[in-house]
Parts: C-alpha cells; structure tokens; sequence
C-alpha cells in the first residue's frame, strides 16, 4: 500500500489492515466449527472489501465519513463476534473425566 498525504485515510487504511488480519486469524481457528461460521465470516469479509472500495475509488470527505462510520460498525461487529465465540467456548458442555485401562 502507497502511502498517503490524507491522515484520516491512512488511518482508515490501518484500521482496515486490522481487520483485515483478525478475519484471516479467526478463519484458521477452531471457531470454524461453529454453526454459521462461514456465511457471518463472508458477511464480515464482504463488508471490509466493500469499505476498502469505497475509499480506494474516492476520498471525498463524504466517502471518508461514510468508511469511517463503517469501519467502526465492522469494528464493532467483529468484537461482538468474537465476544460470544469466547463465550461459546467458555460456556461450552461439560468434560467428563473419565480413566481408561
């Protein structure tokens, strides 16, 4: 990526980049199990291709608003996410512990 002259779009970029990054880790994890996992994956990927779009075709002041304001929903979205993966997990059955021989 070029850098840019514009700060909110450089910094729109590096908080796309995190995103971005979060979505190929929670891809590779064991989270793929869970019901729904692709299709709320793509939808988050989906929405960052589309943010990345928009500011990479214009940077108008409108467009920056309107990406800013999107990220911080996809933001939002994915640490919701993640937050009831965690708690899925967490609050996952019971083990039972059991000795063979």
């Amino acid at each position: 990526m070029a850098t840019t002259a514009n700060p909110v779009l450089s910094k729109l970029h590096e908080r796309l980049n995190r995103a971005e990054e979060r979505i190929a880790h929670i891809r590779g994890s064991s989270a793929s199990e869970l019901e729904n996992f692709e299709s709320t994956l793509a939808d988050f990927a989906d929405r960052h291709q589309a943010i990345r779009s928009l500011i990479d075709e214009t940077a108008t002041e409108t467009a920056l608003a309107k990406a800013d304001k999107d990220t911080s929903d996809l933001e939002a979205g994915l640490e919701r996410w993640f937050a009831d993966i965690d708690r899925k997990f967490a609050d996952g059955p019971p083990r039972v512990n059991s000795v063979s021989m």
